[in-house]
């Protein structure tokens, strides 16, 4: 709703149902061992001509391991321009709620961070800033802040 009245084209994809919340259905279910773990890059649903200039990533990276990280942004890279902005939140504390928490824009540009109460918890990985550069090719830290709700946003810009 937010961006509805902007002259903009707006992608938007839902990866905590493709890849993060079948994370606990996939433990529980045996495999065949040579069975691939599905790539994040896959639930992408743009085409490869989209362009990107803003990327939200909110709450998204604390559920998501090191390589499911490194295919999604090597898919995203590619449609970005240079100064492509990436803002990336991710919580500060030891444990997490097992899923994302629902963010939404309000209509006066704040961000509100309505986290899943009453769920199991499980590890934060608290990737630092160099870790999440390492993961996302051609994006370097701008800025980063701490928000209230034990939050830390990150501002990256693609090169």
């Amino acid at each position: 709703a937010f961006f509805a009245g902007r002259p903009c084209r707006v992608y938007v994809e839902d990866l905590n149902r493709f890849y993060i919340a079948p994370r606990d259905a996939r433990k529980s279910v045996r495999r065949r061992a040579d069975a691939p773990e599905p790539d994040p890059a896959d639930a992408l649903s743009h085409d490869g001509g989209a362009r990107f200039d803003l990327i939200l990533a909110w709450d998204l990276f604390s559920y998501m391991d090191r390589a499911a990280i490194e295919s999604l942004m090597a898919r995203v890279s590619r449609c970005c321009r240079a100064g492509t902005l990436l803002f990336l939140t991710v919580p500060t504390i030891a444990m997490i709620p097992s899923a994302p928490a629902r963010i939404t824009m309000t209509r006066k540009g704040r961000i509100r961070y309505e986290p899943l109460l009453g769920k199991r918890t499980i590890s934060n990985p608290r990737f630092s800033p160099t870790a999440l550069e390492s993961m996302m090719p051609g994006f370097r830290l701008l800025h980063s802040f701490l928000l209230g709700g034990e939050m830390q946003e990150f501002l990256f810009s693609y090169t």
